[in-house]
Order: structure tokens, then C-alpha cells, then sequence
């Protein structure tokens, strides 16, 4: 576990605010010799941070924002990778670093410890609950970290073979916790009760069924809103354990025939399907971001729902069609454990295929962003018009402020004619309301979006 040139670490903790400064989540670190890396409490920011010492002998610290000792479950992860330094709190990137130039850890002789650390001269323990703590020996992309916060690591995961220590600390008693790596740096409980120091995780991890959906989220304590693909969930009422996780099973966002309810009047519904697993007793609005679909009549949808994922015998529930935002709303909605979402319409979409046919691409256009509300990511798509004397169009695509300040530049050149999309990755950006506007010679069209963290 002597990492010098790169790294990764996570972990799932929940402390209290009587935590004692700098106390050591995962430590292979030594101060007074300044040599080791370490992830610990940031006291200044009652957050966590990566700390450690480069052969240069230099001190490097970066930290996060968002408190993660508040006696919640948090997510905690770093990345360095010699020339970037990045820190993750519930799966956003919370502080991005370039480095003056390529650093090197400096090797510490010390133990590799979870939940305490020794400096030479005083012992930092960790007041609290630790779960899942994985290290690779490499750094991890974002898009990575946040499809597997939420699952146990397994053969599929694309970073497998850097794998170098997997405590899931589910032995429930004894003096010792298993490495799941392929390394088999099992620990040893020390000064710990081998029963007593053993208790219950609600951590939002997912069963074996939603293990194998696609792009895998959760709501929980310290999280009221998330989103999966156009779904998104907000609630403001989670608390304790309670918590949500949900993902879907990757299938084309666009409309099907088949299984849907014979005794309503449901026409067609998406092929994507989402399944739900729900720890406690929630409520939570269900939203879909409809800007992508092809329809004319939004209050025809209805939310489907299904305990088998069939839907020929879906319940149906009405919901709030926001026509500005292109957004369909089911408020207040008490969701059920193992059960199947989708979207149904009872709008002909056959009809509106035939008209778009026909459609020629001769203007301009700028669709909503999706999913929207979004965090940290979202998609823009729009449309390129076809001129025969100008072959090649110069587009300008830009994010502003509530104030009306740019904040960044999406697309900036000349495009074929056609339908585009490009993404905006907003994380370090705060919560709010942005705007995008494209710009094509005469035409302007501006969307508004909705960062909710």
C-alpha cells in the first residue's frame, strides 16, 4: 500500500460535530517526518480533505466544501495522479488542483490504518461510523466515481485490475476485517470491542437486482434531490436512514407499444424503465424531463408504475405537465420499494413521427437541456439550419448567470447542418439558475436551466 504516483480513495462515513480535529478517515501518515498520504477531517470547513507530503518535501492539502460531520452518511473520495489533485463529497468534485509541476508521495514506513492515525507524536481517532473504504492505485475519472458510489465493487468495474484494498466490513463481530482486492490486506481491530464496535450500515448501497441498471443514484440524509438519466427525484422531507436508490436498465429513450395497460387508455409508454429500492418510508416528487420526446399534448402523460416491470396491469398517476420547462411532475408521490417506473402518454405519437418526416432542417433551434433540474451534468441539443449559399455555420453556444455574466463557452465554431448536443459538466459551479443562449448569425434563442445540488 506504498502509493507514490497515484491514487484513489473512498469512503463512506457518518460523524458527528464533536469529531476531533484532523481526525484520520484513512492514514498512511506520518508528520513529524513528513512522509505519507492521508484523507481526514478538515476542521475549517468541517469537511474532509487529502493530505500528504511529495518527495520535494512539501506539504499539499486540498479540501472539500460541503460539511460531512453533521451525523449523516456522506460519500468522501480523492484523486491525485501526480499533476491534479481532485476531492469528491457525495459524488460531486468539490476542488480541482493543478499542481506547479509532476509531484511524487513520499513513501511512509508507517501501517496503512482506517479510522485513526498516529503523527509521531499524538493519535487522531475517528468518532463515528466508517463503511467501504476502497484504494486503488490509480485516479479515477468522475464519470467512474459517481456510477460506483452507490454499488459494491466487482469484475466490472472498469478501474478492476488497480484494485489494491476493498474493506466492506460486513464480518458483524471478531477482530478482523477481510480485503476484498486481490491483495488480501486484511486489517486487525485494535483497541476495539469485537462485538460491541460492529453495528448496522444504512449506507445507500443497491441490491443485487439494481446492481446491473445503468447510471445508479440515490436520495438520501444528506442528499434531497438526484437524477438518472430524465428522471430526477426531490425530496426535502429524508432523514435518518431513510433513502432511496434508483437507476435504469439502459434500454432507447424513445416511445413503445409494447406492454403497456390493455384497460387504460395508454397508447404508448418509454422503453426505458427505472426500479426503485426504498429503505424507510418516502415521499418524493417524481420528474421527467420531456424535452426529448416527441410530443405535442403533455398533459396526456401519466407516470406508470409496477411491481413485476410489465406494465399490462401499471397503476397510472396523473401528474403536473410544466410546459415552459418541458417538464412532467408527479408531486408528493409515496414511492414503494422493488417497484418499476416509466412514463406513459396517451397522446398518438405516430401522428407526430409522420409530421417530422417531412420536417426539413432549414432553421435554426435550441431545445431544453435534459435532464433539467440537473447535477453536475447536463445535455444541450440544437438544431443547425441548412442555407445553400453558407455550406458551414458559425455557432456560439454560452452558459450565463442569473446576472447575466458568461461563465462558460460550450461551442464556439462552425458546424454541418443538422442535429447537435453538447454536454456542460457544472460541477464547481453553485446551485442556481443559468442560462444558455445559442447565437447563429441573426438568430438567438436562450433556455433556462436549473443547477440543483
Amino acid at each position: 500500500l506504498d502509493l507514490q504516483e497515484a491514487l484513489t480513495i473512498e469512503a463512506w462515513i457518518k460523524g458527528g460535530p464533536s469529531q476531533k480535529n484532523y481526525a484520520r478517515i484513512v492514514d498512511k501518515y506520518r508528520y513529524n517526518t513528513h512522509q505519507g498520504f492521508n484523507l481526514v477531517r478538515y476542521p475549517e470547513m468541517n469537511s474532509t480533505m487529502l493530505d500528504f507530503f511529495s518527495t520535494e518535501d512539501t506539504k499539499h492539502t486540498y479540501g472539500g466544501v460541503t460539511p460531512t460531520f453533521d451525523e449523516n452518511w456522506h460519500y468522501v473520495a480523492a484523486t491525485f495522479d501526480g499533476d491534479y489533485i481532485k476531492i469528491y463529497i457525495d459524488g460531486r468534485q468539490e476542488n480541482r488542483v493543478q499542481l506547479t509541476q509532476h509531484r511524487s508521495i513520499q513513501l511512509c514506513p508507517d501501517y496503512f490504518a482506517i479510522g485513526n492515525g498516529f503523527d509521531g507524536v499524538q493519535w487522531y481517532p475517528f468518532k463515528g461510523q466508517i463503511d467501504e473504504v476502497r484504494l486503488w492505485k490509480t485516479s479515477i475519472d468522475s464519470i467512474t466515481i459517481r456510477d460506483w458510489m452507490h454499488k459494491k465493487i466487482s469484475a466490472d468495474h472498469p478501474d478492476i485490475s488497480d484494485l489494491v484494498g476493498y474493506w466492506t466490513f460486513n464480518e458483524t463481530q471478531g477482530s478482523f476485517t477481510i480485503d476484498s482486492s486481490d491483495y488480501g490486506n486484511h486489517g486487525t481491530l485494535t483497541n476495539m470491542d469485537t462485538m460491541a464496535c460492529w453495528v448496522t450500515s444504512h449506507v445507500p448501497l443497491v441490491g443485487d437486482i439494481i446492481n446491473d441498471l445503468e447510471h445508479i443514484t440515490a436520495i438520501w440524509s444528506s442528499l434531497d434531490s438526484s437524477y438518472s438519466s430524465i428522471l430526477s427525484l426531490k425530496s426535502n422531507d429524508v432523514a435518518g436512514d431513510t433513502c432511496i436508490i434508483f437507476g435504469h436498465d439502459n434500454e432507447e429513450v424513445s416511445w413503445s407499444s409494447s406492454d403497456i395497460p390493455g384497460s387504460l387508455n395508454i397508447l404508448y409508454r418509454l422503453a426505458r424503465v427505472w426500479r426503485m429500492e426504498v429503505y424507510g418510508n418516502l415521499t418524493a416528487s417524481v420528474i421527467f424531463d420531456v424535452s426529448q420526446l416527441d410530443i405535442s399534448d403533455g398533459p396526456s402523460l401519466k407516470l406508470l408504475k409496477d411491481p413485476l416491470g410489465t406494465f399490462a396491469n401499471a397503476d397510472t398517476v396523473h401528474g403536473i405537465y410544466d410546459s415552459v420547462n418541458q417538464l412532467f411532475i408527479v408531486p408528493n408521490q409515496i414511492l414503494q420499494d422493488c417497484c418499476y417506473y416509466t412514463l406513459g402518454t396517451e397522446e398518438d405519437i405516430t401522428a407526430i413521427e409522420s409530421d417530422q418526416q417531412i420536417t426539413v432542417l432549414n432553421e435554426f433551434d435550441l431545445f431544453q437541456n435534459y435532464p433539467n433540474p440537473f447535477n453536475p451534468k447536463t445535455t444541450i441539443q440544437y438544431v443547425v439550419g441548412a442555407h445553400r449559399d453558407v455550406p458551414l455555420q458559425k455557432i456560439d453556444i454560452s452558459v450565463y448567470n442569473i446576472i447575466g455574466q458568461k461563465v462558460c463557452t460550450l461551442v464556439s465554431k462552425k458546424q454541418e447542418p443538422g442535429k447537435h448536443d453538447v454536454s456542460w459538466d457544472a460541477s464547481g459551479y453553485e446551485s442556481g439558475v443559468y442560462f444558455c443562449r445559442l447565437q447563429a448569425g441573426n438568430y438567438q434563442d436562450v433556455r433556462k436551466m436549473i443547477l440543483l445540488k
